[in-house]
């Protein structure tokens, strides 16, 4: 199992990215880990968040092969609307969407570089 952070100064936003392993071990980690009770839906990703007692904040995504770029888009997504829209309560909207757009971009060539396929992102 790999699992690297990616942050984002801005927003002071974050999450693991988990890859190179099962749904099950992934699925195995997070329920030992975090006390938790997730389960296999044979997925080709998955996003797991929890916010415990003491505030902090656990988000993690695995991706079930380093190259499956749509699910990484897919659930990197998610982590972003709920850091915008949930934790900092800024709406997806008009006026809103290149805040979206940007941390999204901004994520993708992270957690692309590090999958190893700093070839797809603007500076491979």
């Amino acid at each position: 199992m790999k699992r690297y952070i990616l942050y984002d100064n801005t927003f002071n936003t974050y999450f693991y990215l988990v890859w190179d392993c099962s749904e099950e071990e992934f699925v195995k980690h997070i329920n030992k880990k975090y006390d938790a009770s997730i389960e296999c839906r044979e997925s080709l990703g998955k996003i797991y968040l929890s916010t415990p007692t003491n505030k902090s904040i656990n988000l993690e995504i695995w991706i079930n092969k380093s190259n499956n770029i749509e699910s990484l888009a897919h659930e990197i997504l998610h982590a972003i609307r709920f850091w915008l829209q949930d934790y900092y309560h800024i709406p997806l909207n008009q006026e809103t969407e290149e805040i979206y757009t940007m941390l999204h971009s901004h994520f993708m060539k992270k957690a692309l570089i590090q999958l190893g396929l700093k070839k797809l992102t603007s500076g491979g």
